[in-house]
């Protein structure tokens, strides 16, 4: 069963500020947690979150799995990223 994905309003405002060639790139790495929210290069930053890479950019979500649920909570520059993250 494919998971659902909801993105974070801050998130969606970083995206829409981006290229379009760079919202097609990050878009289609959100569409593909939908069948694996773990794939190959998915890092574990800590208990629940979790980072995927599209170019130079960074994409931090959590997986709720009793609610067959991804949250992207943060889309940044590698930079910048991970400043204000939970610890």
């Amino acid at each position: 069963m494919p998971y659902q994905i909801r993105i974070d309003r801050d998130a969606l405002k970083t995206l829409a500020a981006l290229s379009a060639k760079l919202r097609r790139q990050i878009g289609a790495k959100i569409d593909l947690l939908r069948d694996n929210p773990f794939p190959p290069g998915c890092k574990k930053l800590n208990d629940d979150l979790y980072r995927i890479r599209s170019g130079d950019y960074r994409i931090v979500y959590t997986v709720i799995e009793k609610q067959v649920l991804i949250c992207v909570l943060r889309i940044g520059d590698r930079k910048e990223v991970y400043r204000h993250l939970p610890r």
